[in-house]
């Protein structure tokens, strides 16, 4: 079982796909995931399933070809060989990717879903099988498959995206929203597993990549740090506790692999000490012969975006995962971290904490309008006040 999901902003066409691999039944084999180690175990008697591993639900074949897939493995890696084949015969064109599609026997398909695109030199064009077609403005084009469907479409259907009237005048201001739109769900998806795990029971997950084309090329969205926190609510008081946890996962590409890098900090707030953990997810038709271990470097902590991902409870109880989305560039980047010898120091940079709690408090309370002249260093304090009066 699997999440994809295809969708256009503007004229920027986006994929998004999980990695999880699952059957059914319960399994004593040790597996890691980046969110939590030793999944299998944590997962019997909660649902009757077991992680196998992870691949990429989203592949680029081509330049000018990507394909997500969910449903049975055998059948989507027959497939995107087909696929692959026609890429290599140089014959390709949306004509004969979905010739190509069409042509899958029953037998051989009767378990898979596909949302690929294609982009010749001027126009992207969509192929599907057997997919769901949702409408969420300003969206166009949303198709989704795959058990996660209905958790994304709630996520997608609170979503706060800007239509095109409301940017700036920038040629490059649709495809910007079109990406961050991806890494703010991303960012919801990554929280809900990191914080509560609901959606292994769904059984997806693992890691969420985004894919499109940039310049007519396609290309994947790398250098994410995901950054997770703690926002509390208590006896009827508004946000009383907010703080980053020590906890982050880095997802960067090595080559052809996805390559995660989890760190969790245990100890005094003042001394943590952090573990590592790396995965390794390669492409569906990635194959190695030899031992199967693939060697990677560890990922550095250098980051191009960060999701933050919020885990928002009230009186003790999860109310809610919150998310925010943020493309770092040349701008300091809103968390540090000082390596010191083997040693990690984590810290943020002057104003992210107010970033992060003006987020977090417009979601709790989208009812409250919060002026923009007390948004250039708002604290809590000051929201508490802006919500009293």
């Amino acid at each position: 079982m699997t999440l994809i999901m295809g969708y256009t902003y503007g004229d920027h066409p986006v994929l998004l796909g999980d990695v999880l691999l699952s059957r059914d039944g319960e399994s004593e084999q040790i597996f890691d995931l980046p969110t939590y180690t030793d999944i299998n175990n944590q997962m019997v008697g909660k649902v009757e399933a077991h992680v196998t591993g992870m691949r990429q639900k989203v592949n680029i074949l081509s330049d000018k070809l990507i394909v997500a897939w969910a449903g049975n493995q055998a059948q989507a890696r027959l497939a995107l060989r087909d696929l692959k084949e026609l890429v290599d015969s140089g014959s390709i064109s949306a004509d004969t990717v979905r010739q190509c599609i069409a042509s899958i026997p029953p037998e051989d398909s009767w378990d898979l879903s596909l949302i690929g695109l294609y982009r010749d030199k001027t126009v992207t064009s969509y192929f599907l099988k057997s997919v769901t077609k949702f409408d969420f403005q300003p969206l166009s084009n949303v198709f989704m498959a795959g058990s996660g469907t209905n958790t994304m479409a709630n996520l997608l259907d609170r979503a706060a995206v800007p239509s095109l009237g409301d940017l700036e005048e920038d040629a490059r201001a649709p495809f910007a929203v079109a990406g961050l739109t991806a890494l703010w769900l991303a960012a919801q998806a990554t929280g809900i597993e990191a914080l509560s795990g609901t959606n292994l029971l769904e059984r997806w997950g693992g890691a969420i990549e985004i894919a499109s084309f940039d310049r007519g090329a396609a290309f994947k969205i790398p250098n994410i740090l995901y950054s997770f926190w703690e926002c509390k609510e208590e006896d009827g008081k508004k946000i009383n506790t907010l703080r980053m946890l020590p906890y982050f996962i880095k997802n960067e590409y090595q080559g052809q692999h996805l390559v995660t890098r989890t760190l969790q900090g245990t100890g005094n707030a003042n001394a943590l000490n952090f573990s590592n953990r790396v995965c390794v997810i390669p492409p569906l038709l990635y194959s190695n012969v030899y031992d199967g271990k693939i060697s990677v470097d560890i990922p550095s902590l250098d980051y191009d975006f960060l999701c933050t991902s919020i885990l928002y409870t009230k009186n003790g109880a999860v109310h809610d995962i919150l998310g925010l989305a943020t493309g770092c560039g040349a701008y300091p980047h809103p968390v540090r971290f000082d390596l010191q010898g083997d040693q990690i120091a984590v810290g943020m940079e002057p104003g992210w904490y107010e970033t992060v709690a003006k987020s977090a408090f417009r979601q709790i309370h989208p009812d409250l309008e919060v002026q923009e002249s007390s948004m250039r260093r708002v604290t809590l304090e000051e929201l508490k006040r802006i919500e009293e009066g």
